[in-house]
């Protein structure tokens, strides 16, 4: 599958570098800001299932887990994504298994 922006020759490098803030203040490009277009291009791995599974047991109070979860992936590994994905999740009050 080809995307629209590759073959025409304007896909961005900012695309790339997702900040939180940008989306927090609706600043952020389209791909990261938009939940429908996030998800749309979001590959759910086992760790962002389990990130979300775990943070929203906790919230829910469905768990006792730890109140704090740190992610520890390589640079460029996949953190501001887990974070946006959450944001997103919240903001969209959207649980999913």
């Amino acid at each position: 599958m080809s995307r629209d922006e590759i073959l025409s020759g304007d896909l961005s490098l900012d695309l790339f570098a997702a900040k939180l803030r940008l989306v927090v203040e609706g600043n952020a490009p389209q791909v990261y800001q938009n939940a429908n277009k996030f998800f749309a291009n979001t590959f759910a791995t086992d760790g962002i299932k389990t990130l979300i599974r775990e943070v929203f047991s906790r919230l829910m109070k469905q768990s006792a887990g730890a109140g704090v979860v740190r992610l520890e992936t390589s640079c460029g590994g996949g953190k501001t994504h887990d974070e946006i994905a959450l944001w997103h999740i919240c903001q969209n009050s959207v649980v999913r298994s």
